[in-house]
Formats: C-alpha cells, structure tokens, sequence
C-alpha cells in the first residue's frame, strides 16, 4: 500500500524577487520531501489577472492539507496565507531564516523553525497525527481523534499559568511533543493514552529548562503542567468532565465586575468564591472549564427574567473574541445577571459556545 501523501501549499514572497529567492528553496524542499508531499507551488500557478492571483491562492490554500512558510522576508501575501490557512484549521509551520521578530506571525504558527527543511519535516509530523492518531480515554470511554488545537491550547493555559510567554512558548513546545509521541514505543495501532500525552509534554517541557537558549523562557512551566493535570486526562472535552463539583483553587480563568456592587448578589466579585449562591457557582465553573475560555465579566443585571432553579444560556456576540451569557438565579438585587466569556482565539469561538452549551446541558444548567 503506498504512503498517504499530504497536500502541502509552499508559501513565502513572490513580489520584487528574484528567480532564486522564489524557487530555489521550493525546489529544495520539493527534491526532498517529494516521497511525502504533493506540492501546491504558487510560483507556478498560471492566473490572467490580479483577483484570480487572490481568488486562487486562497482557495489553494483551503484545498491543502497544511501551509508550509519560508518568511525570509516580510510578505503581506504570505501573512494572509497564515491567517486564512489558520481560519481554515490547517496547519502552519513557518521557516524564519532571518529571525523576523513578529508576535503575530508566531501566534498563527503551530511551529517556527529555522529553515524549511526542518519546517517540513515538523510539518509532515503535524499532518500525520493530525490522520491518524487517536488519544484513549480514561475510565473506559473509548477514544477520539487527536487534536493538536487541544494540546496547543492546554500548553497556552499552562503558560499562563506559569507567567510564561504563551505565544512563543507553544511554537516551541508542540514540535518536540509530537516527534517524541512519534517515536514513542507506547504507541499502539496509532493510539496513546492520555497519560503518554501528559509524560511526553512534561519531557518536552523539561527538555527546554535544560537547554540554557530557553531555560528562561520555559522557566516553572512543568511544574505547572503537572499541578494544572494531575487530577484531569489531557485533551478531554469539557462535555465529558463529570466532577461538576466546584473547586475555585483549580481555576485558571479569572472572573471579575466592572464596579461596586454590580451584581445580582449584591457585592464586588473578584473571584469566583466571592459569589453566595453556591449554584451561580457551579454554572461559571463549568464554564471555565471550557478550554479556550481565557476571563468572565460579569456585566449588566436586572429583574429581566426568572427561572424556577439556577441556570444560563449563551451565545455568540457581535463583538470578536467575545461570549454572550445570561445567568438566572435569585440574588439581592435582582434575578438576571449577564456576563461575557473572552476567548483565546477568536476562530474557536462557536466551537467553544457549543462545548458550553453542551457542558450546561449535561449538568442540568442550561437555560435556553
């Protein structure tokens, strides 16, 4: 049977180059890795005019399976290949040669390294556990599909968590994992435990405080993973956590009021322990639970609506990065209390609004 081969698109500047700075890395790339990858070269693309050259390259881009970047240079074309390859959940791995300091750039990349050899061989890593691996759940649940936008995002609360960089960290962080998983001898048929996830990014971690380029960087990140995951499978959905009993000492989300005395329970909430009503509680723990949710404001409140027990219901608000809530419950000053939920990227968003929903609804919270 012959080896899947994975759609990769070559982006990196075109515009005011000379033949060699356009071709030369591609075809380098091309000689090497042709066994594993059918190319999707822009650079040979054929187009009549100015809005095809766009219309094309965009829908190359969705049609890949991940965007390989050499950014020798800054390119406007090639940035807005990272953003639209990372809305469409493709993978991006960026070769910066020239150390091109951008806090942007790193935050669409899964993966930053120095040439686009290594940015390929980390790319084909990617796609390759992106199709076939899967992670066994705990407590006989079966298994699911592995996630690299999970394991990002866990690395990123962790980062947080430990005062460290969580766009710079990660980029770092995820190749290692996957090439240690990859090389793993607890592989099974292409599957792993949680707990293999869990040692194999504690040994990811621990490898980078060992190294003296990024010992500061990484600085209490393991300790921190391991206090953050020691009672929790790594990668687990929210719908599928089923201690729904608080515990505000775990939280990673901070929860907070705009002014004095802006709630329903009549006091200034600046955790989540600050709240009376043990249920309001239990909703905005569920809710924090949820990866990706980075901050809950509680908002306006009122005698809007009542409910005959303590729930909430959600949506998406016309504001970017941004959850609309509305909580039920009795409270001093009122009946209805609204709050939003702030996500760490705004492209998850309505992934993270049904995760919420369905956590609510499993848990007998849902107010919709």
């Amino acid at each position: 049977m012959p080896k899947q081969k994975f759609r990769v698109y070559l982006a990196g500047p075109i515009s005011g180059c000379n033949d060699i700075q356009v071709r030369q890395w591609r075809d380098e790339v091309k000689q090497k890795y042709n066994s594993h990858f059918d190319f999707i070269d822009p650079a040979e693309m054929q187009k009549s005019s100015s809005y095809e050259v766009v219309e094309a390259d965009l829908h190359a881009i969705e049609e890949s399976d991940g965007l390989l970047v050499n950014m020798w240079r800054e390119s406007i074309g090639s940035a807005i290949g990272i953003v639209h390859a990372h809305k469409a959940g493709r993978p991006v791995v960026v070769a910066n040669p020239n150390h091109l300091d951008n806090l942007v750039l790193n935050f669409y990349a899964e993966a930053v390294e120095e040439t686009p050899l290594k940015a390929a061989k980390v790319l084909l890593n990617l796609l390759r556990a992106d199709a076939s691996w899967k992670v066994l759940k705990s407590r006989g649940r079966g298994d699911e599909e592995f996630s690299r936008q999970k394991l990002i995002g866990a690395i990123r609360a962790a980062c947080r968590d430990a005062g460290c960089n969580d766009i710079i960290v990660p980029v770092l962080v995820l190749p290692i994992v996957i090439e240690r998983l990859g090389k793993s001898d607890r592989r099974l048929n292409k599957k792993f435990s949680t707990g293999d996830v869990y040692k194999e990014v504690i040994a990811s971690f621990e490898e980078l405080e060992a190294d003296p380029d990024y010992a500061q960087a990484v600085k209490g990140l393991s300790a921190k993973w391991k206090i953050s995951h020691e009672k929790k499978d790594l990668l687990t959905e929210p719908s599928q956590l089923r201690d729904t009993t608080p515990q505000s000492s775990k939280l990673q989300v901070n929860i907070s009021c705009g002014k004095s005395h802006g709630t329903i329970w009549g006091n200034t909430v600046k955790r989540l322990d600050d709240i009376p009503s043990s249920e309001a509680r239990r909703v905005f723990q569920s809710v924090m639970e949820v990866p990706g949710i980075t901050q809950i404001s509680l908002t306006a409140f009122g005698h809007k609506g009542e409910r005959p027990s303590c729930g909430a219901s959600v949506s998406v608000s016309k504001t970017q990065f941004v959850i609309e809530g509305k909580l039920f419950d009795r409270g001093e000053k009122g009946t209805m209390q609204t709050f939003q939920g702030r996500v760490q990227d705004d492209s998850q968003r309505n992934r993270i609004l049904n995760d919420i929903m369905t956590t609510l609804k499993e848990r007998d919270l849902w107010a919709g």
